[in-house]
């Protein structure tokens, strides 16, 4: 069966991960001939480099900016003409859209063809999520918590077609390393805790949250390092970025924080922290947590929606009933103040993430779904049955 993903933003986020992840497993697929359209970019290069057949497109992404909404349509009229082209070329029995603009992008071109919308976000426009839910073959959520708002907000003519499908991650990639030798590699003191936060830098993953944490836990562990990881990975964060080091800066946190922006790979710098914090709400999967867990690194998130399922609070990690620096920083200094009970998380945490977060189940589950799509479509083409 050839199956056709489409995404149509060209770095790589949350979501492009998770598809490059799954996209290597698939290809491995006995009976799955797989290809991808995405635009030029470090997906598409990391695609390629794989072995996978990559088919350029257009990029398109949704903006907040006046007229932006009007700027989007135009511009997923325009991927539409290359879906059509692709979808031409590569003639797929399914296609599986990662992500809303994907979705609204080539739905038209595929016409009889069944297509997957992926959701990724639960930031999104209502109108139109309504919209395309009445034409997708299955909405697959990442994770209870997106299940959950996919039910509030869409009819209940579609929630037959809603499944779960939880986020996997590569635990060959991620997996415990050497602390000492990852804080040697970032040039971070040996003896002293580090305290982590890994997040692309948008304002609703919480890092002026994580900076008040600093604070008050600088009080009590005056050597702590406190280490921001992520990117402005569309070029449009700089005011934040500017806005957060100032916040350091008024916290007298200058010595004491580090900022790393160009950081691709979380599995080489996450070993290096003593414990990970995760201060975002309404995170829709909370990939982070899975990398660290399955890297023995201990994690503190806020208790809701993504992190929330993936941590069993008290066993695998701290779960704060809000987003407030001293709810994280009381997590925090519990796991700093214990080195038995740290262990204890990063054990029992690394293996709850191979029992049910491996990038493995992801691709057989996803596998086993295009099967039983098709073979229902077949038989009822049979019968005379299916219409668009």
């Amino acid at each position: 069966m050839k199956i056709l993903w489409v995404d149509l933003v060209s770095e790589l986020g949350g979501a492009q991960r998770s598809l490059l992840d799954v996209a290597q497993k698939l290809i491995l697929e006995p009976d799955i001939e797989l290809s991808v359209a995405v635009p030029h970019g470090p997906l598409a290069s990391r695609l390629s480099a794989s072995g996978i057949p990559v088919h350029p497109v257009t990029p398109v992404r949704a903006t907040r900016r006046v007229g932006g909404f009007f700027s989007t349509v135009f511009k997923l009229l325009f991927a539409s003409n290359d879906f059509s082209r692709v979808v031409r070329s590569v003639k797929p029995d399914i296609i599986h859209a990662n992500a809303l603009p994907s979705f609204l992008a080539v739905v038209r071109p595929a016409r009889k063809i069944p297509v997957f919308w992926h959701v990724r976000d639960l930031r999104q426009p209502v109108p139109l999520m309504r919209e395309a839910s009445h034409k997708a073959t299955h909405i697959i959520a990442p994770s209870e918590a997106v299940a959950e708002y996919l039910a509030e907000t869409l009819s209940r003519q579609v929630y037959s077609s809603i499944c779960t499908i939880p986020n996997g991650i590569d635990t060959e990639t991620f997996r415990p390393r050497d602390s000492a030798e990852a804080r040697v590699k970032f040039g971070l003191p040996e003896d002293v805790p580090v305290i982590g936060m890994v997040a692309h830098f948008v304002k609703w993953k919480n890092h002026a949250v994580f900076l008040d944490m600093a604070a008050l836990l600088k009080k009590t562990y005056p050597a702590a390092q406190f280490v921001l990881v992520g990117r402005d990975l569309f070029h449009e964060a700089g005011k934040y970025i500017r806005s957060l080091k100032t916040q350091a800066n008024e916290l007298g946190l200058n010595d004491s924080v580090r900022f790393i922006e160009n950081c691709d790979d979380a599995q080489e710098i996450i070993p290096a922290f003593t414990v990970l914090v995760h201060p975002a709400i309404g995170e829709p999967f909370g990939r982070v947590v899975c990398e660290a867990m399955a890297c023995e690194v201990p994690v503190v998130a806020i208790d809701s929606a993504g992190p929330q399922e993936i941590l069993n609070n008290g066993k695998t990690g701290i779960l704060c009933e809000t987003d407030s620096a001293d709810k994280l920083a009381e997590g925090v200094s519990r796991l700093l103040s214990d080195e038995v009970l740290r262990k204890q998380f990063a054990k029992t945490a690394c293996e709850a993430v191979l029992a049910r977060y491996s990038i493995n189940r992801v691709a057989n589950d996803l596998a086993a779904l295009y099967r039983k799509t098709l073979d229902y479509i077949s038989s009822d083409r049979q019968r005379g049955q299916f219409t668009d």
